[in-house]
């Protein structure tokens, strides 16, 4: 609908913080200072990856909503498969979500979509990616990473596809990589970094108690 890819991977990129904000605030999970400063940091990053390349025309504002409802979904979903479904197994259940999917997007095709196909290597290869490699490959390790760990910690990781996005450019389709976004790079990594591992310096602080004669 003529929304930038950028502008979309923004949107996204709040993934990350709205599921700490609603396990935070509805479903009680801790969340310590440094988790929440590694969160931001690592929007900082993604908005220093691609915030150039953004941009928004009241010409495609269906397009962004629907980003939105995208973000919504992965949102209530991961949250969801984290309270709810942890102990599914991954691949039925796997299979039985994308199978839903499959049945939304089929009624939603007849709205969008011409139903024309170029059967060629491009789209029998991506094709073969999309179904193979993501729906059972990168949703599997997804639901293994939600079953064995938190939910904020989980959708963190969401901030690295940005930045491996525009190293995979790089090397693909000899795209550039200016000052800015390495620094961005570095900036996501520190921030999932700081979500995802317990500094032993940092946590020192948390854990020095004080006590008044």
């Amino acid at each position: 609908m003529g929304v930038p890819p950028a502008t979309s991977a923004l949107i996204i990129a709040l993934q990350p913080l709205t599921v700490s904000f609603v396990a935070y605030f509805i479903f009680k999970k801790e969340i310590n200072v440094n988790q929440w400063i590694g969160l931001f940091l690592g929007l900082l990053g993604v908005m220093l990856v691609v915030g150039e390349h953004a941009s928004f025309n009241t010409k495609y504002l269906i397009g962004v909503l629907m980003s939105f409802l995208g973000l919504l979904g992965l949102t209530v979903g991961n949250l969801y498969q984290k309270t709810f479904c942890s102990s599914m197994n991954i691949f039925t259940g796997g299979a039985i979500q994308s199978m839903v999917a499959g049945l939304v997007c089929l009624v939603l095709t007849f709205f969008f979509e011409p139903f024309v196909v170029q059967w060629n290597g491009q789209f029998i290869f991506s094709l073969f990616w999309m179904s193979v490699v993501v729906s059972i490959g990168a949703i599997s390790f997804l639901y293994i990473l939600i079953r064995r760990g938190e939910s904020h910690k989980v959708a963190s990781l969401f901030y690295l596809i940005p930045a491996i996005t525009a190293i995979i450019a790089y090397f693909v389709f000899h795209s550039t990589l200016n000052t800015m976004q390495i620094i961005g790079m570095f900036i996501t990594m520190l921030g999932v970094a700081l979500v995802n591992i317990k500094f032993k310096f940092l946590s020192f602080f948390h854990s020095k108690k004080i006590t008044y004669h």
